[in-house]
């Protein structure tokens, strides 16, 4: 099973953890960690390449069966707090709609910090 922790901090997603795997296939042919992966690598992939986030605003680790990505929130502009809200609440709502479909394959804990 793949455990995802998100952790919120004044209603903003500030960190994501994830560790794994969701034994729905084979090594390789697992479309459901293929699937949380995806969404996880193309979210920090657009926080990077397109928003242009240095690693003061965003940390982030990634491998097999372990991802992990953090914002600095006091470090973004304005404009950079609105597309990373947007960008990781589109996340969440792709997490829990695999989750929906895959309940034993996929746990996601919300968390305060």
């Amino acid at each position: 099973m793949v455990t995802v922790d998100i952790f919120r901090k004044d209603e903003k997603f500030v960190k994501v953890k994830s560790t794994g795997h969701a034994d729905h296939g084979s090594y390789g042919n697992d479309v459901v960690c293929s699937a949380i992966s995806v969404y996880l690598i193309n979210t920090v992939n657009t926080f990077t390449e397109i928003l242009k986030l240095d690693s003061d605003k965003l940390k982030f680790h990634f491998e097999s069966g372990d991802a992990f990505f953090e914002i600095n929130y006091d470090l973004l502009n304005e404009t950079e707090m609105i597309q990373v809200d947007i960008l990781m609440k589109s996340l969440v709502f792709a997490l829990e709609s695999i989750r929906n479909e895959n309940i034993k394959h996929l746990k996601i804990n919300y968390r305060e910090v």
